[in-house]
């Protein structure tokens, strides 16, 4: 329920109103309630208001309610009242109705009239709700309309319908229901299996910020017992496959899915937005199953099949409207309320208004002919959703903003009028990022073309004035409005935390630290990533000598909890492209916040701050000490359960291990998380692009003698490495080319590493294609025997190699690499065989 919305109706009709829902008046009494209307629960009362909230049509007591009457097993939302004669005037002795939210409003119908009750008698009761078999035939003709709303689509017959805190769901037949009302336990050939369904509190959507992702990560990974080894087999977007009442709400969903030493852990979070009837709240589903090979199954058949006892089809569409028209909403809620039922605000023709002349200043400069057939296209679409509005284009975008702020009749000094502003502004910004016109013009197509227009134009300066206006700064009790960027951007930081030193001094001599703000900024953060990813708060920051404030406000909004991931990936995206190393200084100062980021429990996040920290780290000394001392964080993440995180977490070790002393530090702690990658276990499937990236950083650690040494003393390490070759030519590649590593720096290992590999290598190069893999592979037959004497050539001799080196003779591919031809005539002179 709409707390706002409840408060703004107590006002209206001065009644205390704790609930309301949408009803229909099916009776034969009272014509006059005919019309789908408002039923309220006060206080002391129920109240009747017209589904437009306009007027108030009655009020009944609870003194004078007499009897609340179910129809006995009927499953629609029918209920009757009986009120007494000493009703209040107007009023029917008996009403029927069919009610949006029948179970929701009964619970509140009992708790006010038993407060009630008390209230006025200081007595305790109870109000009852009786249940009888009337008469449905007379009611046949008004109840079809809403009974043909609820097409149930039904799962196969081996589940069955369970109920749970207003919503219905099918179960599998082997699982019955324990002690824990949404539990449910069983066995399927032999198989044991836990499934339980979790119903979240229901939240406001503007307050749902959670990442769906990170959420069912973070919850299937708890269930995983201590000390079980545990990999993903599914991390992916769920999309719910049944609707089985034709609910209007938005569902949204992320599966993952869990191998286990003690079975398979299925786990889907569902999210359901837009809530009916008043379309402004969301709601979290968590549903799991633990057991054997059919957890996902059993998972995922009940997810589909959620459906809510209510009538989920039913909208206050009079309150969306009157929502719209407020700006109470939103960028996700317009594009919703636009698409699905075709509400819009009268101001739309602002936003149009505002992108055409834009458009047409863009226009007058660079001459394009795409912006002169999109102006066209604007002009049309206007005229077809108001043919008697015309789109006027004006010099100066302001004062459009400006006639707009002021359409709301509001004291241009108050409250409300700031607030209307901040909403305008919101609102316009959307128009301009794709919400008019799509992707044919976006905020970031508009942000480039007016880094190539001549900024002293006049015009142009109200552009970047809009732009300013959209980006929306503010504080709670900030009274400025800003006209400039970069005084906005230079407003935020003054409070951030940061000294005047640090604002404006030498920021490559600046120490990496957190730094704690004394005020709290808010802004429109996708404009906000629109200015960040052209570029355009760069340039303008420059341009008015404040180049430094770059780097400080990305740390700012890095810190900010309230500021969105998109925003913070974007920022992490910032290092992608960077190719002076000035640019690798100023953002020096990013690193604490980035590593933050890369060592939190958001894999999605991670990722985009590890790709930032090997960009930064590559080639800048300052940078990778700094990352040094955080090492073990980094060696942490070796054991992630994220492969693109892993693989991006070796390349920061190596990026790190390029000066010797910090390779011999960083080898000895991180030796035993790469050997458990390459050796692997019975749970965890090894990633192709994590075993390359281990190969290499493996054959790096081993070019020092003490660290060949010891993996060529640890024959498991060994082995697994061997058992890759043959498996694709990448990995045969890595595999080759590190025992080589091995065998050159540690020469007393020949012997045993011969034995082990030298047949399966002749068995690989029988078949092998790849030019590299054969290279390689003669190196290392060349490294392990160096003599006739060694076991290495008695080895080779005997398994006939000479066969296998004049069949890669007969090649003709090969024989064209002069290279390959050498290599092998030398090792068959070695062997004696020429």
């Amino acid at each position: 329920m709409s707390n706002p919305l409840v408060e703004a109706l107590k006002e209206k009709f001065k009644v205390f109103i704790k609930y309301f829902t949408q009803a229909v008046h099916i009776g034969i009494e009272a014509k006059s309630f005919r019309m789908p209307l408002i039923l309220c629960v006060c206080q002391h009362s129920i109240v009747f208001i017209d589904c437009k909230f306009n007027s108030l049509l009655g009020e009944v007591f609870f003194a004078h309610l007499q009897k609340v009457i179910e129809q006995e097993d009927y499953s629609g939302d029918l209920l009757r009242f009986e009120f007494s004669e000493n009703r209040s005037a107007g009023m029917p002795k008996k009403m029927t109705l069919i009610l949006t939210e029948k179970i929701t409003f009964l619970k509140h119908l009992k708790c006010s009239w038993e407060t009630d009750y008390m209230w006025r008698l200081s007595k305790v009761a109870q109000l009852r709700i009786y249940q009888e078999n009337f008469d449905m035939r007379k009611y046949k003709k008004e109840i079809s309309f809403y009974n043909d709303k609820d097409i149930y689509l039904m799962p196969p017959n081996y589940a069955y319908k369970t109920e749970y805190k207003g919503y219905a769901f099918f179960v599998e037949n082997c699982l019955k229901r324990t002690e824990v009302p949404s539990e449910f336990a069983g066995e399927e050939e032999n198989q044991k299996y836990v499934l339980n369904v979790k119903i979240l509190e229901v939240q406001l959507v503007e307050k749902i910020h959670t990442d769906l992702r990170t959420s069912a990560e973070n919850y299937a990974e708890k269930i995983v017992q201590e000390g079980s080894e545990y990999a993903y087999f599914i991390n992916n977007p769920y999309i719910k496959k049944n609707n089985l009442v034709m609910d209007i709400a938005k569902w949204e969903g992320w599966e993952v899915g869990l191998l286990t030493t003690f079975g398979v852990i299925s786990v889907i979070f569902l999210r359901r937005k837009f809530i009916p009837p008043l379309m402004d709240s969301g709601q979290d589903f968590i549903i799991q199953c633990v057991g054997g090979e059919s957890s996902k199954q059993f998972c995922s058949e009940t997810a589909d099949s959620i459906y809510t006892l209510g009538m989920s089809n039913e909208t206050y569409k009079p309150v969306l409207e009157k929502k719209c028209e407020a700006l109470i909403m939103n960028d996700e809620t317009i594009e919703y309320y636009q698409k699905k039922f075709k509400i819009e605000p009268s101001g739309i023709f602002y936003g149009y208004q505002l992108l055409a002349s834009i458009l047409t200043i863009i226009e007058k400069q660079l001459n394009e002919s795409k912006i002169k057939k999109l102006l066209d296209d604007i002009k049309k679409v206007s005229k077809s959703k108001n043919p008697n509005q015309s789109v006027e284009i004006l010099d100066d975008p302001n004062k459009i903003l400006e006639d707009y702020f002021k359409s709301c009749l509001l004291d241009p000094g108050s409250h409300g009028y700031k607030i209307w502003c901040k909403k305008v502004c919101r609102y316009l910004a959307y128009c301009l990022d794709g919400g008019l016109m799509q992707n044919r013009i976006t905020l970031k197509d508009i942000l480039t073309y007016l880094m190539k227009l001549k900024l002293e134009n006049k015009e142009v300066f109200g552009v970047k004035i809009v732009i300013t206006h959209l980006l929306n700064v503010n504080d709670e009790g900030n009274n400025e409005e800003f006209e400039d960027l970069h005084t906005a951007i230079l407003k935020v930081l003054e409070t951030s935390g940061f000294t005047y030193d640090e604002l404006f001094g030498n920021t490559k001599k600046l120490s990496p630290r957190v730094y704690e703000p004394t005020k709290s900024w808010v802004f429109n953060q996708k404009v906000m990533i629109a200015l960040i990813e052209t570029g355009y708060l760069r340039k303008e920051l420059e341009t008015n000598n404040l180049g430094n404030l770059y780097s400080k406000l990305f740390v700012y909004i890095l810190q900010q909890k309230s500021c969105s991931l998109e925003l913070k990936s974007e920022i992490c995206k910032i290092t992608t492209n960077i190719q002076e190393q000035d640019d690798v200084g100023i953002l020096k100062i990013l690193l604490p916040h980035l590593f933050d980021i890369y060592v939190s429990n958001n894999y999605t996040m991670a990722t985009e701050a590890a790709i930032s920290l090997v960009n930064l780290t590559y080639n800048n000394r300052e940078n990778k000490q700094f990352l040094f001392t955080c090492r073990e964080g980094i060696v942490n993440r070796l054991s992630c359960k994220d492969n693109k995180l892993i693989c991006l977490s070796i390349l920061l070790l190596i990026n790190l291990s390029s000066d010797q002393a910090r390779k011999k530090v960083i080898s000895k702690e991180c030796r035993d998380a790469l050997k458990k990658i390459i050796v692997g276990s019975k749970v965890v499937k090894q990633n192709d692009e994590v075993i390359s990236k281990c190969f290499q950083i493996l054959a790096i650690f081993s070019k020092d003698h003490a660290n060949a040494e010891y993996f060529c003393s640890d024959g498991e390490l060994i082995l697994s490495c061997i058992s890759f070759i043959g498996k694709n030519d990448d990995h045969s590649i890595r595999a080759v080319s590190l025992l080589e590593v091995l065998v050159e720096r540690y020469p007393n290992s020949k012997s045993s590493i011969g034995k082990k590999v030298i047949r399966i290598l002749i068995d690989y190069l029988k078949k092998a294609q790849s030019l590299e893999v054969i290279k390689r592979t003669l190196n290392l037959f060349r490294l392990l025997a160096l003599s006739k004497s060694d076991g290495n050539y008695q080895i080779l001799v005997s398994l006939n190699v000479g066969k296998v080196l004049e069949g890669l003779l007969q090649n003709s591919v090969l024989t064209m690499d002069h290279g390959i031809v050498s290599q092998i005539n030398a090792l068959k002179e070695f062997l004696g065989l020429l």
